[in-house]
């Protein structure tokens, strides 16, 4: 099993901060990338009693061949897929490309995209331009069009993608768009060459109430504005450890009028480093 870290709350903006510095800019280089997600679900009678629990963890391990010119260029190539997933405490894992034992007609696919890469390119500022690729892979693994689309991948590529200020300071701040949704970026502090970032999520839309095909109905109640922080390298962009969690409460009905109350947690962490 994977363990993955909550992310922690950021001091005050500008503790630690007195003067200007020069903000990272991305280095050539190979790197890589483990970018890994939990969604953790609860779910309550009325009395609020844990009726039961259950999780899914993936974790896609890249390598990243970044080269800066005129512009950013990023290669990534998709090196290992693990994913387990947990119900009531026992944990079972769903894939693993590390162990062609566990392969099978059903997670052949993520096998089958190792040693694959798509491209991603952005201005020299850092503001992402395209993702290209993920086209192709699927023309030549059609079954790769279940697990990935240009959407998801630029979604991911934004995660390191976007334009900031040239210099960070007690007060810099900037947007940084994910889902749609705009949040809020502010330095925090420079500690040990690495610049401390918190990440402000702006507020969230209800989804309208779902109801599936057996009548059961997803009402969403609340969503809780995203959280996270941005460990960057002073040196080096690329070099960074973002963590960010967001969470939603809701009820879920059935045709009769009985619900149960739910808890979904969106963790995310993704490292970036030096390919060793």
């Amino acid at each position: 099993t994977t363990t993955t870290t909550a992310p922690t709350e950021p001091p005050a903006s500008g503790e630690g901060l007195t003067e200007s510095h020069p903000a990272p800019r991305f280095k050539s280089g190979t790197y890589t990338m483990v970018s890994t997600v939990t969604n953790s679900e609860t779910y309550a009678d009325a009395a609020g009693a844990k009726l039961y629990d259950a999780s899914m963890m993936t974790r896609y391990t890249y390598r990243l061949d970044i080269s800066v010119g005129d512009e950013i260029v990023c290669k990534y190539t998709f090196k290992e897929i693990y994913g387990t997933s947990s119900i009531g405490g026992e944990t079972a894992v769903g894939v693993n490309t590390a162990d062609q034992s566990l392969k099978t007609a059903d997670t052949s696919v993520y096998y089958d995209i190792i040693g694959k890469s798509f491209t991603a390119r952005a201005e020299a500022g850092g503001k992402l331009k395209s993702v290209d690729g993920i086209a192709r892979i699927c023309e030549e693994l059609p079954a790769a069009a279940s697990i990935l689309n240009e959407e998801l991948m630029s979604t991911l590529a934004a995660d390191l993608f976007y334009t900031m200020p040239d210099t960070f300071d007690a007060d810099t701040q900037w947007p940084m768009v994910q889902y749609g949704i705009t949040n809020t970026c502010s330095v925090s502090e420079l500690r040990d060459g690495r610049f401390l970032i918190s990440i402000a999520g702006g507020e969230i839309p209800l989804q309208d109430p779902i109801t599936d095909s057996e009548g059961f109905t997803t009402t969403y109640t609340l969503a809780e504005p995203l959280k996270g922080t941005i460990w960057m390298d002073s040196n080096d962009r690329a070099i960074q450890e973002l963590t960010a969690k967001q969470k939603t409460l809701g009820t879920l009905t059935d045709a009769n009028g009985n619900g149960v109350y739910f808890s979904l947690t969106a963790n995310t962490v993704c490292t970036i480093e030096p390919a060793k």
